[in-house]
């Protein structure tokens, strides 16, 4: 029998998909499918809830990035996009 938690955790990956690390995605071009801001209980903004595309697989990135959140904020309503996640100086962006 499956626990609650296995379930809820099946059920975040089919609707957002595999979790991965901003390290594989860097410099590489990705599909920004859509994103949704969530409560941090470690930070004091929300942070950023990412869906790409990553070669054609629905991918889930997390992150604090304010760069990032204010460039998926202007152009929400212009997703999908495709773009490439770089790293300048100290922050996230995209190019």
């Amino acid at each position: 029998m499956q626990s609650y938690a296995e379930l809820v955790r099946r059920q975040r990956i089919d609707e957002d998909g595999e979790k991965i690390p901003m390290a594989d995605v860097l410099g590489r071009e990705v599909v920004v499918a859509g994103f949704d801001m969530r409560p941090s209980n470690m930070h004091k903004p929300d942070y950023l809830c990412l869906k790409i595309l990553l070669d054609g697989e629905k991918k889930v990135l997390f992150t604090d990035s304010i760069v990032l959140r204010r460039q998926c904020e202007r152009f929400a309503d212009d997703m999908p996009f495709t773009a490439t996640i770089t790293k300048r100086n100290q922050y996230f962006t995209f190019a």
